[in-house]
């Protein structure tokens, strides 16, 4: 019976989770971008990478490759604000073989997961 329950609350957990996300992605991003960002794409916290919901960034971040095509990590390190930004904006760090190469900005209150890669980056589909 319990083996029963925890499967429920799972599942209750998961569909809470996606209802979250749809209710997070409320903005429309313009060809992958968001509107009025501002400075280097993905970079800074100005012009951060347009994605739906928390789900959104792992299947963003999963996809991102350096130009060499070799696979990144990444450790979320918390949020911050932007003056031209109306949600709160996700750091992440990028690293590669466990060494930091750069911080990534994003913003999971999108209705799409931008397609674009960051300069230095590529995004495989």
């Amino acid at each position: 019976m319990e083996k029963q329950e925890a499967r429920l609350n799972t599942k209750s957990y998961v569909e809470d989770l996606f209802e979250i996300q749809d209710l997070m992605g409320q903005n429309e991003s313009a060809n992958g971008m968001i509107p009025k960002g501002e400075g280097p794409f993905g970079l800074c916290k100005e012009n951060p990478i347009p994605v739906k919901g928390v789900l959104g960034e792992i299947s963003y971040l999963s996809r991102l490759r350096t130009m060499e095509d070799i696979k990144i990590q990444y450790v979320r390190k918390g949020s911050t604000r932007a003056h031209n930004i109306n949600h709160p904006v996700d750091i992440y760090e990028i690293a590669i073989d466990n060494e930091a190469i750069c911080i990534l900005y994003l913003c999971p209150y999108y209705k799409d997961i931008s397609s674009i890669a960051p300069e230095g980056f590529d995004l495989i589909t």
